[in-house]
């Protein structure tokens, strides 16, 4: 959805109105609420995609995946964590969050190496990946954090998945866990 100029000289206050451009329907500032808004500013994206002739999957995951280290990014993350709040309160089900700080990160990188330091990360990255369940999400919250959802989980379930991950995590980094489960 883009504003054009032909829609900024048909209405009064151009800024409140969008046009899609592949159906060329207007919309008002109050639609842009409305959930099939949504639909077309999909549709609108892909099609641009298609259009420049280099439909690839990581043109479409730009938005969710944290380049440098491959797994998902915070803006993806805190949309599925709203998703499983939501979710897990009408279920009425358990929700956990596990924070992983890297504790030595400004030494590894002083001491070897933005390339030495990426790679490190990227390799803590893929084993939370690996050894997570299927529904958990592990995210890059910063340049030295990471944090996994683990929907349906509670405070035990964190706790064994942190055990977990500290047994599997040797090396070089040396990192801290703390849980939330509610």
């Amino acid at each position: 959805i883009y504003v054009s100029n032909e829609t900024k000289e048909k209405f009064a206050e151009p800024e409140t109105y969008c046009q899609c451009r592949n159906c060329k329907k207007t919309f008002g500032a109050d639609d842009a609420l409305r959930q099939d808004i949504y639909a077309y500013e999909a549709t609108d994206r892909i099609s641009d995609i298609i259009n420049r002739g280099s439909f690839t999957l990581p043109d479409l995951e730009q938005e969710l995946i944290d380049q440098d280290v491959n797994i998902y990014n915070l803006r993806y993350f805190r949309k599925k964590l709203d998703e499983e709040i939501k979710r897990c309160k009408v279920l009425k089900k358990n929700l956990s969050l596990i924070l992983v700080n890297i504790i030595n990160f400004g030494s590894l990188l002083d001491d070897n190496g933005e390339e030495f330091t990426r790679r490190h990360l990227k390799n803590l990255a893929m084993l939370m990946e690996d050894n997570l369940s299927e529904i958990d999400i592990p995210a890059r919250y910063d340049k030295n954090d990471f944090i996994i959802l683990l929907p349906e989980s509670d405070k035990k379930k964190a706790e064994s998945v942190v055990k977990f991950l500290k047994e599997k995590i040797v090396g070089v980094m040396k990192v801290d866990f703390k849980t939330v489960s509610f």
